[in-house]
């Protein structure tokens, strides 16, 4: 089997999904998942992941080992271990991580009959291409770029001096302060969505578009950014 196949790292719709070979020795997969996460230069850092197995049965140390891989070296947090019967449940007296448990309990606490308006607003231009969307959940600071094929998500801040490049939407659940290129393999209906839209660049396929250089920037709504009779229009969209 060709090593690329043996591990896959996916965008979902609720974060990460790191894809391991249910057929691949343990040891392989281990070095293959290290060798990807290592090349990817800290792109996934602090994002959220699922790992899929799918027939493969993990022992508890097979689990510590990917956790300590996963969370400790490279700085994502693995939410569920998934082989094809679903979740896979921890055994009575392993251990759990407290900020797992804790996730747990506020998930299951939640009403989806109360979600925030603003959160459905920004979130919604993207289901009809959510197994395409990467979910970052942390701060991109300056001289960072995040470059993805499919639709971005931050829940956090971008920086001055960072840049998020998307082939589809992009939607920053936090100020957008860098520079922001949807729609960046050509598509037109691509759309930029923020809670305090301020980029330093603004572009929509092959359209650009740039705040004054004298404007004063204290908006404190959510606003959506689209290609209009080619041209970039920004409009409230809370």
């Amino acid at each position: 089997m060709q090593a690329e196949k043996i591990v896959e790292i996916k965008g979902t719709k609720s974060g990460l999904a790191i894809l391991i070979d249910q057929g691949a020795l343990f040891d392989v997969v281990l070095n293959q998942l290290d060798k990807k996460l290592a090349d990817s230069n800290n792109f996934f850092s602090g994002a959220e992941v699922d790992i899929y197995v799918g027939d493969r049965i993990l022992s508890s140390e097979e689990r510590k080992l990917l956790k300590d891989l996963v969370e400790r070296k490279y700085t994502l947090y693995i939410r569920e271990f998934i082989n094809k019967q679903g979740p896979i449940e921890e055994k009575a007296g392993e251990i759990k991580s407290s900020q797992r448990s804790i996730a747990r309990i506020e998930r299951n606490n939640m009403n989806p009959l109360k979600k925030p308006r603003t959160l459905a607003h920004l979130v919604d231009p993207i289901l009809k291409h959510e197994e395409d969307t990467l979910f970052l959940r942390r701060t991109i600071r300056s001289g960072q770029t995040i470059e993805y094929p499919g639709n971005i998500v931050i829940l956090g801040d971008v920086n001055p001096g960072s840049y998020l490049i998307a082939g589809g939407d992009i939607i920053v659940l936090g100020r957008l302060r860098g520079v922001a290129h949807a729609g960046a393999q050509g598509s037109e209906n691509a759309v930029v969505i923020a809670l305090q839209l301020n980029p330093s660049q603004l572009r929509i396929a092959q359209y650009i578009g740039r705040s004054p250089d004298n404007e004063i920037q204290d908006i404190q709504r959510a606003e959506k950014a689209y290609v209009k009779d080619g041209e970039v229009v920004i409009e409230s969209i809370l």
